[in-house]
């Protein structure tokens, strides 16, 4: 997931504040509540799947903005996959798509609205695993499209409890009366793979 400018804060009483994107936000949501909603939906399609993986990263916001200014462009977080999507997408094509899917379908589930470059993004890095990068005519991939979102969709609804306890564990150490943590000010939010299983099976990591 991908954006343009980042800037997000923590209110006392422990929501996320207003503060997102400025040329890539639907407006109401914070920037991390988009990304924590959008990456646990990867991660929970994934672990559903059973696609193995390594964590689930988050930057920070300052650190983001640095990006921007270097490079002019963020990468919002990432699950960190075990090669790059031409080693593990082969043969799992549907598979891929509905774990590539379920970031933004995430997003609309737990908040309403979606990112669209999120979902360009990760549709892009499907294209790339299929090794079809200049993408697909319409009339083809439009059914095979269609079979991942419905199943997307089921999926998500199904493990929803999960879905919820996984977005809020990769945010739960910028709320208040969080743990202290060796975290320091640079480092980005991480849960690894083990820590994700434990939250998707309602066990707390935090």
């Amino acid at each position: 997931m991908s954006g343009r400018e980042g800037n997000v804060a923590v209110t006392s009483d422990g929501k996320l504040s207003r503060m997102f994107l400025k040329s890539d936000s639907c407006g109401k949501h914070a920037w991390l509540a988009h990304v924590a909603a959008h990456e646990a939906g990867h991660a929970t399609a994934a672990l559903v799947l059973g696609f193995e993986f390594v964590e689930v990263q988050i930057p920070r916001e300052h650190v983001a903005r640095a990006n921007l200014a270097d490079a002019g462009i963020v990468v919002a977080g990432g699950v960190q996959m075990q090669g790059l999507p031409d080693t593990w997408v082969p043969g799992r094509e549907e598979d891929a798509l509905s774990y590539f899917a379920a970031g933004s379908r995430s997003e609309l589930m737990l908040l309403g609205d979606n990112l669209a470059s999120g979902l360009k993004g990760d549709l892009d890095q499907w294209l790339l695993g299929i090794g079809r990068p200049s993408g697909m005519p319409m009339e083809e991939s439009r059914p095979v499209e269609k079979r991942a979102f419905q199943r997307v969709e089921a999926l998500l609804v199904e493990h929803r409890p999960a879905l919820r306890r996984i977005a809020r564990g990769l945010y739960a150490p910028l709320l208040p009366g969080a743990k202290i943590s060796a975290l320091g000010p640079d480092e980005p939010l991480v849960l690894s793979y083990d820590e994700l299983r434990r939250l998707f099976e309602g066990v707390s990591v935090v």
